[in-house]
């Protein structure tokens, strides 16, 4: 399943992102920052 998760750096997005892609969803990930996408990219 494609998945959109506005606040993936937050406390709920984070580990929320890290759920579904440990589940082999598809995830793409919104972020306000230059630190969150490098977050989003690990």
């Amino acid at each position: 399943m494609k998945v959109f998760v506005a606040g993936a750096t937050g406390a709920i997005g984070r580990p929320l992102v890290s759920a579904l892609v440990a589940a082999r969803h598809d995830v793409i990930g919104m972020t306000r920052s230059e630190r969150g996408l490098t977050v989003l990219q690990k």
